[in-house]
């Protein structure tokens, strides 16, 4: 791996797994009084390990602690954080109030905050009182990685014809040689003022490293450069750099000549992006699920071995499904069975709920439905995951449509044996990658080759769909659980993709929580897919059902992806 690449995977590791630091403000707090944090998190099960602990609260019953909780974010497996209040007295110290929560709660928060109000006895024990809490992540402490800056220029030789300009910036590398970093827009005038430009510190600069600003005309001819450090640009003192050029002099020996300046005009140093800046700016997960139910079955009737098989799948999709959830807003599952054929269907594809079931709408309620579906199955059929990856694109590009919100989506798709339409899976998985934001998760359970599976996880970037198009990103991820210690860390390696799927096409669509506009980000979305919204209608008698409970509504034979969603509302969806 070479340097470049190093710096990049720091970059995005800071990015996906960021170390946050929190600022707890009390209310109405017992004294004296202190604190205690602990947390919990899928690999230590239900116990809740101590962590942190303030200093005894002797004189203030608002106290504040900006610097007790430190900790880091991983999206893969799921964290809780509980802080209990205690209160000293001469019979001891006593426990009096906690309360717990999820980190996913703080970070979906607008204002990066949540607060909670406890119930507690008073010192003197005469009546009650209120006794809050706030939990805010502290941004005061958040790496600062984006550098704005403005750079103009004044040039010792006046023009009449006022000049048209540019200027390239460079950075050094090793063995003193420069690459290129960026270029600017044309600027007019004798003292151009150039538009603002963004570098990322951390990919930009290093210790003592040098950047050089070579200012060019429009028709490419050099007029001038200059050198500076990362410390020159910040240093608010130092807002001129000398342009200087190299001309041949009579006895023919390079000489510098000073061309005139280049002034720093703004130089604004913000914080990094991280991962949960996205959550806090409203981005939403939607999730989907999709259970092989062939491992179940031998031929006609259920397997020997489907309470061991059953057991498997009911941990795996709980873990996973615990971990996805809280990002939800509307807390809808759609979830899809394959490799069997059931009583209402004889599709390759079958909604896991019965129409006259309840919606999915907890992990719970997704374990009931799966164990209800063994009722309706008759038989075992080839594993093929085409139609399901075809019916989930379908299902997204109406839920763009139809919500307007910018969501990421996610498939996880449980198996037990070999697909059996593996041309047409990877064409529908290379075309999704193109038009819809999802990622696909293929979790391996059992003692099977998997063969296929694993062919696609090592040559996916080297297959191609119906239109002749390479992966436009790497959406896919295949973990088989026989790989692994336990199933919790082959759990944590799958959902790993899902926050640098997402992170690497949204910086590729230049949404960005630092600029980031809703109607711009969704209009992204639909050319990304290229999903032309014709006509929207409402029948007379109103629409009934939310995108999300309609998109967990049974397919229907012979309608199309939108049709069957929506019977109510009409769509055209170009799809490429």
């Amino acid at each position: 791996m070479n340097a470049k690449s190093e710096d990049y995977d720091k970059e995005l590791t800071n990015a996906l797994l960021p170390t946050l630091q929190l600022i707890l403000k009390g209310t109405n707090f017992p004294l004296p009084s202190y604190l205690k944090i602990y947390q919990q998190n899928s690999f230590i099960g239900n116990n809740w390990i101590l962590f942190a602990a303030t200093d005894t609260n002797t004189s203030d019953p608002h106290p504040l602690y900006p610097d007790t909780v430190k900790f880091q974010y991983i999206f893969p497996i799921q964290q809780y954080i509980k802080i209990e209040i205690y209160r000293v007295s001469l019979e001891g110290n006593q426990l009096y109030a906690s309360t717990d929560f999820n980190i996913v709660t703080l970070l979906k928060s607008p204002n990066r905050s949540i607060e909670f109000t406890l119930t507690g006895a008073s010192p003197q024990k005469k009546a009650t009182m209120d006794t809050r809490i706030k939990i805010s992540i502290d941004e005061a402490v958040e790496v600062k990685d984006k550098l704005d800056v403005v750079f103009s220029a004044n040039f010792s030789k006046k023009s009449i014809w006022p000049p048209r300009t540019y200027f390239t910036l460079w950075k050094s590398i090793d063995g003193g040689n420069f690459i290129k970093v960026l270029q600017s827009a044309l600027a007019l005038g004798n003292n151009p003022i150039w538009p603002k430009i963004e570098l990322k510190v951390s990919n930009t600069f290093k210790n003592h490293g040098v950047m050089r600003l070579v200012i060019l005309d429009k028709s490419d001819k050099v007029v001038g450069h200059c050198e500076f450090t990362y410390p020159d640009l910040v240093d608010l003192k130092k807002r001129s750099l000398n342009l200087v050029r190299f001309e041949t002099n009579k006895k023919n020996e390079p000489e510098l000549v000073v061309e005139g300046t280049v002034d720093i005009l703004e130089c604004e140093l913000q914080k990094a992006m991280i991962l949960n800046d996205y959550w806090s700016k409203g981005v939403e997960l939607q999730y989907f699920v999709g259970i092989d139910f062939s491992g179940f079955l031998d031929d006609f009737s259920l397997s020997k071995d489907m309470e061991d098989v059953k057991k498997q799948y009911m941990q795996n999709i709980k873990l996973i499904s615990s971990v996805l959830f809280p990002y939800l807003e509307d807390k809808i599952i759609p979830a899809y069975g394959f490799g069997a054929e059931v009583l209402d269907t004889g599709h390759d594809v079958f909604n896991l709920r019965h129409p006259k079931d309840p919606l999915i709408n907890s992990v719970d309620s997704l374990l009931e439905t799966f164990d209800r579906a063994f009722q309706r199955v008759i038989q075992n059929k080839p594993i093929k995951l085409a139609p399901l990856i075809q019916d989930v694109v379908g299902k997204v590009k109406t839920d763009i449509i139809m919500t307007h919100k910018l969501k990421y989506y996610v498939c996880a798709i449980f198996i037990t044996g070999d697909i059996k339409d593996f041309d047409d899976t990877v064409d529908q998985l290379v075309h999704a990658s193109h038009v819809v934001p999802v990622t696909f998760l293929f979790l391996g359970i059992g003692d099977k080759g998997f063969h296929d599976l694993y062919r696609l996880h090592r040559e996916y970037d080297s297959h191609k769909d119906h239109n002749d198009r390479y992966p436009s990103r790497h959406n896919t991820k295949f973990v088989a659980l026989k790989d692994y210690g336990s199933y919790i860390q082959a759990c944590m390696k799958l959902l790993e993709e899902v926050p640098k799927d997402m992170w690497l096409l949204f910086q590729s669509l230049n949404i960005t929580p630092l600029n980031f506009d809703h109607k711009e980000s969704i209009n992204k979305y639909l050319e990304m897919g290229n999903i032309v919204e014709k006509t929207v209608f409402e029948k007379i008698e109103g629409i009934h059902q939310s995108p999300t409970e309609r998109m967990s509504q049974s397919p229907v034979k012979n309608e199309s992806p939108v049709r069957r969603i929506f019977d109510d509302v009409r769509i055209l969806v170009k799809i490429m």
